[in-house]
């Protein structure tokens, strides 16, 4: 049996047949939600059940017994048992349509004992088409898929750039560090999702506050911009967080656009190297000295789920960070 399913306050609504997710039936219909681990276990899309029931396909662990007492579902493993109205923060109809495709690992360059950057093209030759910020699932052999963040511009390439993590038990990523998946492998995927686009007007402020492989998606955003020759003038602020200093991966990159671009300002931080002669420390901290009064500025925030909501609530107490004007997207961690 099918269920209507509506996104409070828009215009936005779509059907769930028998036995979908949420998240499936969305991204079936063409909707972008905020999606992170897609297994329930990150808390990215926990959402608000205005009205209906759900069931689940998986035990919702992101859930606290607070969360479901104020009626927060996880759309990842939600299965409408009726229709339903819910809160979605940024959803909204998609712009390219997702396929199904095979891909190519072309290259694997280890980044650090803990993060790798990993080349693909299409096995059929065709170029990806995404929006910069959106992410690839990689689907397994079990059913279960894995996302990543395009690095590269949305330029329609043949090839794409994946900037990835090691987690701990992570199924993927474990295959992937102790070289049983290799270049020259094929992988199904399907692209693109994603709602964490770049949307700034070049006459408004954009701080990106991002940790980790959290960087992936800014990197994406910050190549189509300069490829498109849209960077120039615009007033953009990146603070990237890591633990140790061989984590920026794409330091020298960013310096030099910081050097072409004065408008953008980049500040690297890393809170486990004493060594490291720059900022270090959180994020957030340096964020709030530097610039002040967020009230004004359109934020953008990718990590972890603990980091994103972290920050958010710092800012928002400290800073007069806007919600209508920030932006996330979070992944388990």
């Amino acid at each position: 049996m099918s269920h209507k399913i509506q996104i409070a306050d828009s215009n936005i609504n779509f059907v769930a047949e028998d036995g979908e997710t949420i998240s499936q039936a969305a991204e079936k219909n063409g909707v972008l939600l905020t999606l992170g681990c897609r297994m329930g276990a990150c808390g990215a899309c926990k959402s608000k059940l205005c009205s209906g029931e759900v069931n689940y396909s998986k035990k919702p662990l992101a859930l606290t017994e607070e969360d479901k007492k104020k009626g927060m579902i996880l759309l990842c493993t939600a299965v409408p048992a009726t229709d339903l109205i819910i809160e979605a923060k940024n959803a909204r109809r998609t712009k390219k349509s997702a396929n199904r495709f095979d891909v190519k690992i072309v290259k694997i360059v280890k980044v650090s004992d803990e993060i790798l950057s990993m080349t693909i093209e299409r096995v059929d030759g065709q170029k990806f088409d995404f929006e910069a910020g959106q992410v690839i699932n990689i689907l397994l052999p079990n059913g279960d898929s894995r996302s990543y963040s395009f690095a590269s511009p949305a330029v329609q390439q043949t090839t794409a750039d994946l900037y990835i993590r090691h987690v701990s038990n992570g199924l993927f990523t474990g295959l992937l560090f102790n070289g049983t998946v290799k270049e020259g492998n094929i992988l199904k995927a399907e692209a693109p999702f994603g709602t964490f686009t770049f949307n700034t007007p070049k006459d408004k402020k954009a701080v990106f506050l991002v940790t980790g492989t959290g960087i992936a998606p800014v990197m994406s955003i910050l190549r189509t911009l300069k490829t498109n020759d849209d960077l120039k003038g615009r007033g953009i602020s990146l603070f990237w967080g890591v633990r140790h200093a061989k984590d920026l991966a794409f330091l020298s990159e960013l310096e030099s656009l910081a050097e072409s671009y004065p408008a953008f300002k980049f500040y690297p931080v890393v809170s486990k190297d004493e060594n490291w002669p720059g900022l270090k420390g959180r994020i957030t901290k340096h964020a709030a000295e530097i610039i002040g009064d967020f009230t004004d500025c359109d934020t953008y925030l990718c990590g972890s789920t603990p980091m994103v909501n972290s920050v958010t609530d710092y800012l928002f107490v400290r800073c007069g960070l806007k919600e209508d004007r920030t932006f996330s997207d979070a992944f388990g961690g």
